[in-house]
């Protein structure tokens, strides 16, 4: 069954709901690459379905400025059904971010004023601000989709609540966020038992709580071992197609361990002279100088910047891929879209740290490597399976089953369709008493 026909024999439950109004409020932008897998996506699914959409995103000043993107975003959206309201983010410190809530408060308001606005489905806890603000104003209830846990993260980088009154007072609206929701989303079924269990306060027993992780398109992310870079990387081809490639995708920030992940690939080397690492990744020069320092040839690896359009062909490319995370306690709210991704197109993850619940999923698809650790003996051990492998189509397909069970993309459609509902009943019950 393909993903359309599976989306549609779900029509019905949205179908009792076509005058849904709901307002999806981001401060994630539509045009930037998470924005279109994590959020359009999901919205255009839902709106295809009879739940009428309005998006309103923060997007930064060059995004807008290219206009052949804006319209053909912008179209893709109209063709959906989904209304997309763009407002323009500003970089920069407190003052920046002050103009920013305010233009988004402003349009806010305006939408749930001129529209009848069921509900508000607030991505992450800026938006949850708004969204509680409108409550208390307008009395309209919101979804807190909560993506993580915000304070913390916000500590962790150093930059934002790094003294104890700021943070304690970031705790403490992340109560009220919690507490004022109509429903919780979370990425990881952790989050939730958090949020049942009265971390963030005693939860109401109406109050619906659901895990829906970052999930993943399998009619986008196909199985593909042909590895076939996209015309982008067309003269890799002939550099990748008869070697054990070793894959880095994403971001070199503090949230991966990157000198494990280059010190493993010069362990599989060892191992195997036709290993070669891709790094896929917008930091191409960073990733590429740490590299170089920790002395792997320069024809030993290759690093290119990539259109998420493009990021199927290029996993196409990878055998394995490196997902080496951090793992504080704030990441118990963490699902990272790779790993699916991966799964969903035969690269074996290996995978230590985020939480327990990543590395249970490595090990329930069947494929790939769970690290108890990053000492030099596990990396060593690691590094010998890896080269000894054997490639195993059957077993590659069966992982990418059992992940798109819970992490395709339908089923977080269903999902989402199936809280809307359970939100809206609760609310009709309450207005006839």
């Amino acid at each position: 069954m393909t993903f359309r026909s599976r989306l549609l024999a779900s029509d019905d439950t949205l179908r009792r709901h076509s005058k849904v109004s709901v307002l999806f409020l981001s401060l994630d932008g539509l045009l930037q690459p998470l924005g279109r897998s994590q959020i359009v996506a999901y919205v255009t699914g839902l709106a295809r379905s009879g739940i009428a959409y309005t998006v309103i995103s923060a997007e930064s000043q060059s995004d807008l400025q290219d206009t052949a993107l804006v319209e053909e975003l912008r179209n893709e959206l109209r063709e959906s059904g989904v209304a997309w309201e763009p407002v323009e983010y500003s970089p920069g410190g407190a003052l920046a971010a002050a103009q920013n809530l305010r233009r988004l408060g402003s349009r806010v308001t305006q939408q749930v004023q001129q529209q009848q606005v069921q509900l508000i489905h607030a991505r992450s806890y800026i938006a949850a601000g708004l969204a509680l603000a409108c409550k208390a104003r307008f009395g309209t209830p919101y979804i807190f989709d909560t993506r993580g846990y915000w304070p913390e993260e916000k500590r962790a980088s150093g930059k934002w609540l790094s003294d104890p009154i700021t943070f304690a007072i970031a705790k403490k609206l992340e109560r009220r966020l919690f507490m004022g929701a109509a429903g919780v989303v979370g990425l990881t079924q952790l989050s939730i038992d958090d949020f049942n269990e009265g971390v963030f306060g005693k939860a109401h027993p109406r109050v619906p709580a659901v895990t829906i992780p970052t999930a993943t398109n399998g009619e986008t992310f196909v199985f593909d071992r042909s590895k076939t870079p996209p015309t982008a990387g067309a003269n890799l081809r002939e550099t990748l197609s008869d070697k054990l490639v070793i894959g880095y995708v994403g971001s070199v920030n503090a949230s991966y361990h990157l000198g494990p992940s280059i010190e493993l690939f010069k362990k599989v080397k060892s191992a195997r002279p036709d290993a070669h690492f891709l790094g896929i990744t917008g930091q191409a020069e960073v990733l590429s100088a740490a590299l170089a320092k920790a002395g792997v040839a320069k024809e030993d690896f290759s690093v290119v910047k990539a259109r998420y359009a493009d990021m199927p062909q290029w996993l196409s490319c990878i055998d394995w891929g490196l997902l080496l995370l951090s793992e504080e306690r704030m990441k118990r709210a963490s699902m990272p879209t790779k790993l699916a991704e991966f799964l969903a197109t035969g690269v074996r993850p290996i995978q230590f740290g985020c939480n327990s619940e990543v590395g249970d999923w490595v090990e329930r698809a069947g494929s790939g490597l769970r690290l108890a650790d990053l000492n030099d003996a596990t990396l060593e051990a690691a590094a010998q399976e890896i080269a000894m492998a054997s490639f195993d189509e059957a077993q590659l397909r069966q992982a990418r089953e059992i992940a798109l069970a819970h992490f395709g993309l339908d089923v977080a459609i269903r999902n989402y369709a199936g809280l809307i509902e359970t939100i809206l009943q609760h609310r009709a019950i309450l207005s006839l008493r």
